[in-house]
């Protein structure tokens, strides 16, 4: 125990040495805290771990952890700060800052037009602000799209996590699909008419069901 040991060498005035290995204590202690003012917190963490528990120097060396987090997290290094963090347990508030890097990243991801990724990680922290809400927007935002390109399946998927089937939706896109058919009929001067036949193994009140497992039958 450093802190015994400086303390019983600053008492022993007959031991040569306890006064210069005290002194050599508090001056590494001292390097330490230079070296986390710096900003150098690996070295420092190493300096405070090497006193063991001399005056604070357990605190300290998580301190440095903490603060190498912190500037990790300022510098955009998500992942990295993460790590870090993880690493520091129930220190301050670690595990929130956990929570406040995911958070970031979502929005970079976002930013960046990674709108999976933004909603993966928004619903990686549900409780943490208003993750869970953007998350759903997102998940809305993407099943319109995929609805206006036409891909009914992966919009279906999408609309059975969020809970919701948007019928009206789905069935304006059926409509157009239905136009551009008899549309393009027209033109090739064919005489048509379109019926849907839903098969009886799916389910009927589902509009998107009614197109994608159906088979559409055109008599010319």
């Amino acid at each position: 125990d450093f802190a015994k040991a400086h303390e019983l060498f600053a008492l022993i005035s007959g031991y040569a040495d306890s006064a210069d290995i005290a002194k050599k204590i508090r001056d590494d202690y001292k390097s330490a805290e230079a070296l986390l003012k710096n900003g150098k917190y690996d070295e420092a963490n190493a300096a405070f771990l090497a006193l063991y528990n001399y005056s604070d120097s357990p605190t300290k060396a998580q301190e440095s952890l903490y603060q190498k987090a912190e500037s990790l997290k300022a510098a955009g290094s998500y992942d990295d700060a993460i790590i870090v963090y993880s690493g520091l347990g129930e220190y301050k508030d670690s595990a929130d800052k956990i929570n406040v890097c995911q958070y970031s990243k979502a929005e970079c991801l976002l930013a960046g037009k990674d709108i999976d990724g933004a909603i993966l990680l928004f619903e990686s922290i549900p409780d943490y602000r208003d993750s869970s809400a953007r998350a759903q927007a997102l998940r809305y935002e993407k099943a319109q799209l995929l609805l206006d390109h036409g891909d009914l399946q992966a919009a279906r998927a999408e609309y059975e996590i969020l809970g919701e089937f948007p019928i009206i939706e789905l069935d304006k896109k059926v409509t157009e699909i239905k136009c551009e058919l008899e549309r393009f009929l027209k033109e090739s001067n064919k005489d048509f008419s379109i019926t849907y036949e839903v098969k009886t193994n799916m389910l009927p009140s589902i509009i998107i069901y009614r197109y994608k497992y159906c088979n559409i039958v055109i008599h010319q």
